[in-house]
């Protein structure tokens, strides 16, 4: 018989590691706030997929009109007895009685039954029939007589898809193919399918339309070209000291590479004066995903993978840390309303986001955050052009669900805590953010933005929280800075536009501006190191500038800014001032 000798080693191991996480832990919660670097989860984008949505280049029609009006129209006079309106939609039976009824039993001029058939069609064409035509067809006139009117319902004939790079010309044909005989074809569908050709990935799509061979009948011809890779290199010092300040990225998308209106990105951003992508940075990350097109409706779905690394360069005082974040996305998205002037886009999501933190020196998690979200929101955009308004809005709701590994509070140990004490994997949020863009006279433009955040259920983990600080907010703080459970953000920006004229070196458009910013965060059941409010005001200039560079190896844009920004804080802390800079070039 043999017996089990125990290893001092191993049972005196748990003790060992409890002391250092209590020792950690300790370190962590006194060093102070400005030396906390803020987590992975903080700092990085909810997506990396690139907007496929573009604006139109327009849509050129054919001149067309209620028939060619006859010379003289105006002096040839003629009594009408009875109007019959051959053809045309039953519904619009009453705004055509309002044209005829002019004309029945009146002497009238023959150029105001021409005017009466315009009415007819402007009509239809306020319903969306754009390319319904009401015409005076040949006829004998006799006083009292019958004056004849004839409704054509024009249609797309066909569609000239030969002008379009091979590689996505399969995929127009197939986006626009319901367009081809449709009668009575509303100008809102017409629009759409336009458009969803145009989101094909890479494509700047121009579209004609062409008398046909039949009465009524027109030709839709589509011409363009097709960037089948795009890469882009940005640069910002929009992070802490901690995490290095300066970030540099690269991206690229391979778009329609296969012809099925595909899309392919990678991103990779890290801080260029610790080698990169080198694993001792302060902060590293790497995105890859796809868009697949589902139909020719303009549903799709996404599929992303995010890894991001944290090595915070913190002073003596503070404890050394590495963080981790492993995100991966399933996203499907659906245009609802696709037109010129107004959009509006549906999305749900599912997301595995795991989080950890770790104290090199004690061997010790400080926590571990797993969590299972469902997301479901929408975007809405809406350009009045008459009054230079542009509108936007989002609005997102997020469910924490316990499945596919998710940890809880019932699943938290003290060797392996949640990031905060008293959140959860299980949670509800709302997030909201709008934009009103609204030009004045001279170049001007004065632009709002906000974005807020409710916690519907209570205190959130780390990954899910309400940040302030970075790019478009408060600007003077570092991003990912002062956060809370819900909060809001107001943003207010005067802009004035002035073009660069065309050199040798190319042409653009620089934008200086001054901008007042305001945001508080909330902590819910705050622990006795935390505020439960937090906010700050900032207040500051600066200029962005676009430059369409020329020469056939020169970047497609470059975008450039700076900005000074100063900090007006509720707290303690010292106010003062930041300056951000940022550049991208666009291949």
């Amino acid at each position: 018989m043999m017996l089990a000798i125990p290893n001092p080693n191993v049972t005196r191991g748990r003790p060992i590691r409890a002391m250092a996480l209590v020792g950690a832990s300790l370190l962590a919660l006194m060093a102070p706030a400005s030396a906390q670097a803020p987590s992975p989860g903080q700092v990085t984008p909810r997506s990396f997929a690139p907007d496929l949505q573009r604006s139109p280049t327009g849509i050129v029609l054919p001149e067309a009109g209620a028939g060619q009006v006859p010379a003289g129209a105006e002096r040839a006079t003629l009594r009408i007895g009875t109007v019959a309106v051959e053809g045309g939609d039953p519904g619009l039976a009453a705004e055509t009685e309002v044209a005829v009824g002019r004309l029945r039993g009146r002497m009238v001029t023959v150029a105001e039954i021409y005017a009466a058939a315009a009415a007819i069609e402007q009509a239809y064409a306020a319903r969306g029939y754009f390319l319904t035509r009401v015409v005076v067809p040949p006829q004998e006139a006799r006083h009292g007589g019958t004056l004849r009117l004839r409704v054509v319902e024009g249609f797309v004939e066909s569609i000239d898809t030969a002008r379009l790079p091979e590689r996505v010309r399969a995929r127009v044909a197939a986006i626009t193919a319901d367009l081809v005989g449709q009668r009575r074809l509303p100008l809102g569908t017409f629009e759409r399918k336009l458009l969803l050709a145009g989101d094909v990935p890479g494509l700047a799509l121009r579209s004609t339309l062409e008398p046909g061979t039949a009465t009524g009948a027109v030709r839709l011809v589509l011409s363009g070209e097709q960037r089948p890779v795009s890469a882009e290199i940005s640069i910002d010092n929009s992070l802490p000291k901690s995490l290095g300040m300066t970030s540099a990225t690269l991206s690229a998308a391979f778009q329609s590479l296969a012809g099925s209106g595909e899309l392919v990105y990678l991103a990779a951003s890290g801080s260029p004066a610790n080698g990169w992508l080198s694993s001792e940075g302060p902060r590293r990350l790497v995105a890859g995903g796809f868009i697949l097109p589902l139909g020719t409706d303009g549903l799709s779905f996404n599929a992303e993978v995010t890894l991001s690394d944290t090595h915070p360069r913190t002073g003596p005082a503070a404890l050394a840390t590495e963080s981790t974040l492993r995100r991966i996305a399933l996203r499907l998205l659906y245009p609802l309303i696709r037109s010129r002037s107004t959009n509006l886009t549906l999305r749900a999501a599912v997301e595995l986001v795991d989080e950890q933190q770790r104290a090199p020196l004690f061997d010790a998690t400080l926590y571990d955050d797993r969590l299972r979200p469902v997301r479901l929101g929408a975007d809405f955009t809406h350009v009045i052009a008459l009054t230079g308004t542009t509108i936007s809005a989002g609005l997102d709701f997020s469910q924490g669900v316990h499945w596919l590994g998710s940890r809880g509070r019932s699943d938290a140990t003290f060797l392996r805590p949640l990031s905060r004490v008293s959140a959860s994997d299980v949670f509800s949020k709302l997030e909201f953010r709008a934009r009103l863009a609204q030009a004045l006279p001279a170049n001007f433009t004065v632009e709002l933005s906000g974005r807020a955040q409710y916690a519907l259920t209570g205190p959130l983990l780390n990954s899910e929280r309400f940040t302030l600080g970075g790019p478009r907010g408060l600007s003077a703080l570092d991003s990912g800075l002062l956060a809370g459970d819900s909060g809001w953000l107001v943003r207010a920006e005067l802009q004035y536009a002035a073009l660069i004229p065309p050199g040798p070196a190319g042409q653009g458009v620089f934008s200086p501006y001054l901008f007042a910013s305001r945001g508080q965060a909330v902590n819910l059941r705050p622990t006795v190191l935390e505020r439960r409010t937090v906010g700050a005001t900032n207040v500051g200039l600066g200029v962005r500038a676009t430059v369409l560079p020329a020469g056939p190896l020169a970047a497609r844009a470059i975008d450039l800014g700076l900005e000074g920004a100063r900090e007006i804080t509720d707290g303690p802390t010292n106010d003062g001032w930041r300056v951000n800079a940022n550049a991208s070039f666009k291949f």
